[in-house]
């Protein structure tokens, strides 16, 4: 993170995201899993028409900058869940 703290790459777009596109249903179901709720997903009604059903940014310059390989999501939220208790305790 420290790197975008660099004037070089001030006013510039950075997109953040995964090589994998999950469904909103798989983060669901992700974030249900990890943190070990008993939440029960809610279906609702299909998107209406002209909204987007697929997003992936293109990340090749926030992998250009970082240089290492992505965290995985699952991991990612693991170190967020972590990070986010051990400040309230």
């Amino acid at each position: 993170m420290c790197y975008f703290f660099n004037d070089e790459f001030s006013n510039d777009v950075y997109n953040i995201g995964s090589d994998k596109v999950y469904s909103v249903k798989e983060l669901a179901e992700l974030l249900v899993k990890v943190t070990g709720s008993d939440s029960k997903l809610i279906h609702l009604p299909a998107l209406e028409e002209g909204d987007m059903t697929r997003r992936q940014p293109d990340i090749s310059k926030m992998k250009a900058i970082l240089n290492r390989e992505l965290v995985p999501l699952e991991e990612g939220i693991q170190k967020l869940i972590n990070f986010y208790s051990s400040k309230s305790e």
